[in-house]
């Protein structure tokens, strides 16, 4: 073992942060039996005498039942939560102890301080105390008080955060304040990889982690007579990672740290006579692979969701007959986000073989249960996830409303929007002005899906358009946000082929199904969209086009090849009987302010 350097002596006075217990106490313990100095441990629990009635009792089983037959002594209910609670209470202080001990048969002295570093006032008086008692000043901090609340950024709480940032960097600033750092020969802050490399759950531990990272590089700057370390650890066998966590860190190649072997790490770099950059990573090599995803389950999911008409407020712009019907291109699209939502690794790129089967109506306005079934499969590369996604209503005998392949691309794996020549424009016969059709009611839309601009019929069954949709307020996109698609934008696309039905056959079509949407961009609000389009299948029941969108320079938003609609000239006098929220009975149900038309 090296000898300590960097004025470490049997005189220094360390304070570790993080309790008695754990990671940072094998930690102080490994450096005592090198550096036998004066070892002050700071946490959040008090240091006690171990109960009479737990003395002796070594087992698990053994000691919960006699926490059991204490609770009940005491007049209180023996419930599970009571139980652990005192179980747990003895095994701290026993912890504590322990840690103390071995510290001070390292031959070093041990003093314990209870104070929580989050309480800037109680960490401040604990250490002014014990040096005033002392007559010592503390020349030496390690903090390693850290605390998670791993969960997903949407999912995260004001409170979580200020637990997670609060405890690595507000804990820090409270002891720093209560010291002299003037007098610190060594500052160690225990930081994480995931400040570095970040991890799904872990956002702000990420933030925090890197405000250490940071903290080490000025402090090093400002008092060069210090050793400054911020040691960014993989993770550690500490008891923390469970079997699943385990096999999901052996599946990224990383080498969980013992707790011995972390320590022994610990005490080369404190020790280390050519000390590195204050910033340093401990652990097993971190394999980047973009090109592989997590173990995909055998069994399909099951998404479960609860569609409230009146929660979105869009379907009054999509009523058919006096029934508001939920748009075929936010149906598309909330499959499309359900499966980016159980893959966030990857994004929505193509949807194939989409088929409406039984749309859904809401004729009472009803809120109906759907469910999602999602079976994922890799592609022929392992950039590429396909998901068969069905969903479905109803109970033993359910019915299928629609059904589609959604093709996933990995997040990584970028591409770029491919450019397509604007030849349709101009070759055709004067544009039909798009608001013609909104006011017959050729197009049944209100406001939420009056984009559509000009429409021009050219030669050989072709027809171009032009389409701009002012941005839609998100309280009215209620349950369906724009996220993977823009179901709004892509509805007004659709509006296209439904004015040339009616041209050609005085009827109308409702989409029936798309064979094949690949999507390089989102459309987006409140941009010129241009369409150009080639009819290749016309009979009196059905219509089927190929269509390409791009914007105004030519970039392809969507290729969208077999997109098929209904022919029905019975639909039209449901059509022009239909309602929008311009109609005065609707008014009341929107917003104060309605953004529908203003963006």
């Amino acid at each position: 073992m090296k000898d300590p350097v960097n004025k470490l002596s049997p005189q220094s006075v360390l304070l570790f942060t993080g309790g008695a217990k754990g990671i940072t106490a094998q930690c102080a313990v490994e450096l005592a039996k090198l550096l036998p100095c004066t070892y002050v441990l700071m946490g959040r629990s008090r240091r006690a005498d171990e109960p009479a009635w737990a003395q002796g009792i070594v087992d698990a089983s053994d000691l919960k039942a006699a926490a059991a037959a204490q609770v009940k002594a005491a007049g209180g209910k023996p419930l599970p939560a009571e139980i652990e609670r005192e179980y747990q209470r003895v095994v701290s202080i026993r912890d504590i102890d322990e840690t103390m001990r071995q510290i001070e048969q390292a031959g070093a002295a041990a003093v314990y301080l209870s104070a929580d570093v989050t309480d800037a006032a109680k960490v401040r008086f604990a250490i002014a105390e014990y040096e005033r008692q002392s007559g010592r000043k503390i020349t030496g901090l390690v903090h390693g008080a850290g605390r998670l609340a791993d969960k997903r950024i949407e999912r995260k709480s004001a409170a979580d955060f200020d637990a997670v940032y609060g405890t690595k960097v507000g804990g820090l600033q409270n002891v720093m304040a209560a010291l002299d750092v003037d007098q610190l020969q060594l500052l160690v802050l225990f930081s994480s990889v995931a400040g570095t490399f970040g991890n799904i759950g872990q956002a702000d531990y990420a933030m925090a982690n890197e405000a250490l990272n940071k903290t080490a590089w000025q402090f090093q700057q400002a008092h060069p007579q210090c050793r400054v370390l911020s040691i960014n650890w993989g993770p550690w066998d500490s008891g923390m990672v469970n079997d699943t966590l385990k096999a999901a860190f052996t599946g990224m190649g990383i080498v969980l740290i013992s707790m011995e072997e972390g320590a022994r790490q610990f005490v080369n770099l404190v020790v280390d006579p050519q000390p590195s950059e204050p910033q340093i990573v401990v652990g097993s090599a971190i394999q980047r692979r973009p090109d592989t995803v997590s173990p995909l389950p055998e069994a399909p999911i099951l998404v479960r969701r609860l569609i409230e008409p009146d929660r979105n407020l869009f379907l009054l712009d999509h009523q058919i007959g006096g029934n508001r019907v939920l748009p075929a291109t936010c149906a598309l699209a909330w499959l499309a986000d359900t499966c980016e939502g159980l893959f966030p690794s990857h994004r929505f790129f193509r949807a194939s073989n989409y088929r409406v089967m039984k749309g859904l109506v809401f004729p009472d306005n009803t809120p109906m249960e759907i469910v999602l079934e999602v079976t994922a499969s890799t592609g022929e590369s392992n950039d590429v996830l396909i998901c068969q996604v069905k969903a479905t209503s109803g109970g033993e005998r359910p019915l299928l409303h629609y059904q589609a392949t959604i093709i996933l691309k990995n997040r990584s794996a970028a591409w770029e929007q491919p450019l397509a020549a604007l030849t349709g424009f101009g070759n055709g016969s004067e544009p039909l002005i798009g608001e013609r059709y909104y006011t017959d009611k050729v197009l049944f839309h209100g406001p939420a899906f009056r984009g559509l601009q000009s429409i021009t019929l050219t030669t050989g069954d072709s027809l171009s358009s032009v389409s701009r949709l002012p941005a839609l307020d998100v309280r009215i996109q209620g349950q369906f946000p724009v996220g993977a698609t823009n179901p709004y934008m892509n509805d007004v696309i659709l509006q296209g082929l439904l004015v040339w039905t009616y041209e050609k056959d005085r009827a109308v079509s409702l989409p029936a199904g798309i064979r094949s949407l690949v999507q390089y961009a989102p459309l987006p609000f409140d941009r010129d969209c241009f369409m150009q389009a080639q009819v290749t299948h016309h009979t009196s029941s059905s219509v089927r086009a190929d269509a390409v969108v791009t914007d105004a320079k030519g970039r392809v938003y969507l290729r969208v090849e077999g997109v098929e609609g209904t022919i029905s000239k019975a639909l039209l006098p449901l059509f022009q009987a239909s309602q929008t929220s311009l109609d005065p009975a609707r008014v009341d149900e929107l917003p104060a302010e309605r953004s529908t038309a203003q963006g």
